[in-house]
């Protein structure tokens, strides 16, 4: 995220609805995440102490890429989710 934060992504889908968790890659913990896909648009949602943080954007060639929003909505940063389909 921000080009400083390597970070990754687990994520179920039932339908439309995702469920799964986020990490930093240094800190290994997991944060829970619940949101919705509407075509290729997927918004996340995270509860975090500080409120609700979110991630907006697009699944497109292999990624999940778009905007992260802090629980106060005044930092925001660009990120991207590299796909890799495990069955």
């Amino acid at each position: 995220m921000n080009d400083k934060f390597r970070m990754g992504l687990h994520l179920e889908y039932n339908d439309n609805n995702a469920s799964g968790f986020y990490f930093y890659e240094k800190m290994k913990k997991k944060i829970n995440v619940t949101g919705r896909r509407d075509g290729d648009r997927l918004t996340l949602s995270a509860s975090v102490p500080e409120g609700m943080e979110t991630f907006d954007g697009l699944l497109e060639k292999g990624q999940f890429k778009g905007v992260w929003s802090n629980a106060a909505g005044n930092k925001k940063y660009p990120f991207t989710f590299y796909m890799k389909l495990i069955q």
